[in-house]
């Protein structure tokens, strides 16, 4: 495929971003398992990856860049995923501050959409992927194939049945909660606060930046139950505090791994 072809793939899938594309053959409920199936296909290149995963509802797309930053300005080669993007679609997937080349990205998902239509026909009970699935397992692929040193992971929508919820990261982030996508996540800070909290880990750091009481015990009680150091950063170091907090438990993490 070239880039324009990859794109037509893509798009071809049911898009919650866009709200189209849904039909009876679009995935039936909030499953990581297609997820999961499409990497194994692919031979599981999140294995084998150093990941820092960030949620939210304010500020995770501009925390995660900056994470990216900061890492990469400490010699780190790294990996961006996030979305939705700005000009081109190839913005979602970047290594170094580039987005993916065009070519690169139809070879990507060339090999990606033959593990698809695998997956599929193995399980067609499950429906097909959608459009974000697809593209997270090629951005997953990428960043193995290029060998990144960090891969910073925007998730796209809450956090437990997010398709990046696949990976195990050196910290989990969860930036600002607020009412947002409540049809899917919740009408409540607390029950949206739950979702996000979908994305620690057990024994895996978290930073959390100031939250409303109710959802920071929510965040705070999953971390107990998984034995997840809980970091904050209290309102008045948000900014060069939190990232200081960040990358140093970033750094002594990557340090051990």
């Amino acid at each position: 495929m070239n880039y324009l072809e990859a794109l037509r793939y893509l798009y071809g899938f049911a898009d919650m971003e866009r709200g189209v594309g849904f039909s009876s053959r679009s995935p039936a409920g909030f499953t990581l398992d297609r997820e999961l199936r499409l990497l194994r296909k692919l031979g599981d290149p999140h294995e084998g990856l150093r990941f820092a995963h960030v949620a939210g509802s304010k500020g995770k797309g501009s925390t995660a860049a900056m994470i990216a930053a900061i890492a990469g300005a400490a010699g780190m080669k790294t990996g961006l995923y996030t979305q939705p993007h700005l000009h081109a679609f190839a913005e979602r997937v970047q290594v170094d501050g580039m987005p993916i080349a065009g070519d690169e990205l139809g070879r990507l998902t060339e090999e990606v959409a033959m593990a698809v239509d695998a997956c599929t026909r193995e399980h067609p009970e499950e429906g097909s992927p959608t459009t974000y699935e697809v593209i997270t397992a090629a951005a997953l692929l990428h960043f193995a194939r290029v060998g990144v040193d960090l891969a910073v992971i925007e998730v796209g929508l809450g956090g437990t049945w997010d398709a990046t919820n696949v990976i195990t990261p050196l910290v989990s982030v969860i930036t600002s909660l607020a009412l947002e996508h409540t049809a899917i996540l919740g009408d409540s800070l607390e029950e949206i606060a739950g979702q996000k909290a979908g994305i620690v880990k057990p024994g895996v750091p978290t930073i959390v930046s100031p939250q409303a009481p109710g959802a920071f015990s929510v965040i705070e009680e999953r971390c107990q139950l998984l034995g997840a150091r809980l970091l904050t950063a209290v309102e008045s170091m948000l900014g060069i505090g939190f990232f200081a907090l960040l990358i140093y438990t970033l750094g002594n993490r990557m340090s051990r791994s």
